[in-house]
């Protein structure tokens, strides 16, 4: 099983899932602890105190510190036992460590690695996939008992949909499936990011715009990664000839935190326009995703980590395909930023939006 690469962001949680209690999730192997300063900012700690080991987060939350529920010691965001019950001054060793954090776009990441190469400013821009007049917003966070590549993997080669999404993305007939195997596939490495394009002209599937029901249009889909697990899907479709401009677009995050080394903590979002009565339902549009995941996504990914155990990945030899190039191209820079990182060589900055 790979190792994790630790100078990078990492999404924590939804803005809006850290509020004025502890929030408590396990990140890359390490249990986190999140919470709120009274000036609105978000600080991370291990949840581990460090006197008997309890976890921080179910202890209280108490102006800017939390207290240990188990002995009530006293960490302020730093990680600093600034009170202790049974002396004026703390214990010797009780410090805990923090994370340095970032958020924006109504997203919390945190810094697994050396603080001082963190720099909020890298955290990954998603600014694109937000509320906005006129469109329609989602956001889902899923649990997936597989290694967080295998995630990055099936995000990659998204032709698999006209097979394991016949019935969902691809309403039932087999124009998914046609429109992917008769497409353009463009993999491409641009800096720091690896891109699959698919082009489909002259689709005359099903659209989403009612403008162009009964008309072939030319449809995209671009799927950006950045390391080590921040993806983009930009959807879309335009009259057949005519500028991308002129046409809509659908905006999606997919963004995966490993949990450990065989779960992750899968992030979605979307932003879509509202083009017919029924889009600017949400709840509807949130169950519909969901189930691709669940009922579709998620128990495939944990049936082929099941079948892989421990192994890594080219270990096992797989069969490769021309759709698996922006997959392999994205472990492959995955794995020498990891090297690299391991044996002290200095790294690219991250890719920009």
């Amino acid at each position: 099983m790979s190792e994790f690469l630790l100078n990078r962001w990492y999404m924590a949680a939804w803005s809006n899932e850290v509020g004025e209690g502890l929030f408590a999730r396990r990140l890359l192997d390490l249990p986190v602890v999140m919470f709120r300063k009274s000036d609105g900012t978000v600080a991370a700690l291990h949840d581990r105190c460090p006197h008997r080991f309890a976890y921080l987060s179910v202890g209280l939350k108490k102006g800017d510190t939390v207290e240990c529920g188990y002995h009530g010691l006293q960490f302020d965001a730093a990680g600093e036992c600034v009170k202790s019950p049974y002396s004026d001054a703390p214990p010797k060793g009780a410090r805990v460590r923090s994370f340095p954090v970032a958020e924006r776009d109504g997203l919390i990441w945190f810094w697994p690695g050396d603080p001082a190469l963190a720099d909020p400013a890298d955290a990954p821009d998603f600014s694109r996939v937000q509320p906005l007049p006129g469109r329609g917003f989602i956001q889902q966070s899923f649990h997936v008992n597989a290694n967080y590549q295998l995630v990055v993997d099936n995000l990659l080669d998204i032709s698999h949909a006209g097979f394991l999404h016949k019935n969902t993305l691809g309403r039932g007939s087999d124009a998914l499936r046609d429109g992917f195997l008769g497409g353009q596939l463009q993999p491409a490495r641009e800096g720091e990011s690896i891109w699959m394009r698919w082009w489909m002209p002259g689709w005359t599937g099903y659209v989403n715009d009612p403008a162009h029901e009964g008309q072939a249009v030319d449809r995209w889909l671009d799927i950006r990664w950045d390391a080590p697990g921040s993806i983009r899907f930009y959807i879309g479709q335009t009259l057949s000839g005519a500028p991308r401009e002129a046409g809509n677009e659908i905006c999606q995050l997919h963004i995966q935190t490993p949990e450990t080394a065989t779960s992750t903590h899968y992030f979605a979002g979307e932003s879509r326009p509202i083009l017919r009565p029924g889009d600017e339902d949400d709840g509807a549009r949130e169950k519909f995703l969901r189930t691709v995941g669940e009922v579709e996504d998620f128990p495939m990914l944990e049936g082929i980590q099941r079948q892989m155990g421990e192994a890594d990945l080219w270990s096992l030899q797989p069969a490769l395909l021309a759709v698996d190039a922006g997959a392999v191209m994205a472990r492959r820079f995955l794995g020498k930023l990891i090297a690299a990182e391991r044996e002290g060589v200095a790294q690219p900055e991250p890719a920009q939006a």
